[in-house]
This record gives structure tokens, sequence and C-alpha cells, in this order.
């Protein structure tokens, strides 16, 4: 069964592991959470994989 689950805030480099521990999510659409002035941030994309904890 699927459920879809959406967050109060948007998913970045600084919540994305309490929003996984406490959801265990099979994925997550974090695009807006790693943007700056309407572009993908470089800086913020691999910071938000570096704090992903598997």
């Amino acid at each position: 069964m699927r459920i879809s689950y959406k967050s109060e805030q948007e998913l970045n480099p600084e919540n994305i592991n309490l929003a996984v521990e406490k959801v265990a999510p099979f994925g997550v659409d974090v695009c807006s959470g790693v943007c700056s002035l309407g572009d993908l941030d470089e800086s913020k994309l691999r910071s938000f994989f570096e704090n992903l904890n598997f």
C-alpha cells in the first residue's frame, strides 16, 4: 500500500535526516530545498546528499 505524505516544510540539508528517520520514505522530492534564486544550488545539493545517512 502506498501512502502519500507532504511535509509542512521543504526538505533541505538541515532537516533531511530527521525527516527520513521519522517517516522512512521510499523517496523524497527536494527541489525547492536545494535551489537558490530558482536554480539548483550545487553547494546545497552536495550538502543535502552528504547529510543524508542511509
